[in-house]
């Protein structure tokens, strides 16, 4: 066990490092509709940091998280009104994660690997869980400034595959998180025996708490349309690249 673990730490600093000589990516610079996802053609830049970050006020943000936390302006200001509107209907919804920069999704992704190559007893099996519950560096949508994972008071600020989308927080989501422009990034899957809520057209187990931006009337039509986020926001990326 003592092996594994020294394994696992060499395999994490491994990572942190080899990903900070990452290079290349795509600049989205003010696109909410950039598509990020696990293509290598898709990556973003190491260097992309929005430029309208705005620090999160701390009512928004769960008791068990950072307290420093940014988005970007138009998210936020989103953000604070669904945040509103859910409290008059007795939903407490709090910010857990919202923008990581590169470097972050570095660490972030490399301590998933880790973890689970000591769960597995496996290199391989710890790299391959991890890529599918966290994003690699450039490949998270947090790097956006625009994603927020967003947990419930009825499950202790946590997250959980079985029990989220079973709340009536994620109900009210649901139902009314279009109407401020928030999309839910990984839907729901059940394409492997092993990992229950594995959706293979993502490559990501289901996350009822990964919420983005993407504007209302956005949001609105994606809620209607009936198809993937990654497939929708391609029909509308090339209208707001700059």
């Amino acid at each position: 066990m003592l092996s594994l673990l020294v394994l696992a730490l060499a395999l994490s600093a491994q990572a942190d490092s080899n990903c900070s000589e990452s290079r290349g990516g795509q600049w989205p610079v003010t696109n909410l509709f950039v598509v990020v996802n696990k293509e290598a053609s898709r990556q973003l830049s190491p260097a992309y940091v929005p430029k309208d970050l705005e620090v999160i006020p701390v009512e928004l943000i769960s008791p068990l998280a950072p307290k420093h936390q940014t988005l970007r302006a138009p998210a936020l200001r989103a953000y604070a009104r669904m945040h509103e509107a859910a409290a008059k209907s007795g939903v407490k919804l709090f910010i857990r994660s919202a923008y990581r920069s590169f470097d972050d999704q570095c660490r972030t992704f490399a301590s998933k690997v880790a973890k689970f190559t000591t769960q597995f007893h496996s290199p391989e099996r710890g790299f391959g869980y991890a890529q599918k519950i966290s994003a690699e560096p450039g490949r998270s949508q947090h790097q956006l400034g625009t994603t927020m994972d967003i947990v419930f008071e009825e499950l202790n600020y946590d997250f959980s595959i079985e029990k989220a989308d079973k709340t009536p927080s994620f109900a009210w989501l649901d139902q009314h998180a279009h109407e401020f422009g928030f999309i839910m990034s990984y839907p729901f899957g059940d394409d492997d025996p092993e990992n229950h809520g594995y959706n293979s057209a993502t490559g990501y187990f289901f996350e009822p708490w990964h919420w983005r931006y993407v504007g209302v009337v956005a949001a609105k039509a994606y809620k209607a349309s009936g198809q993937l986020p990654d497939d929708f926001l391609k029909t509308l990326e090339s209208t707001q690249r700059k």
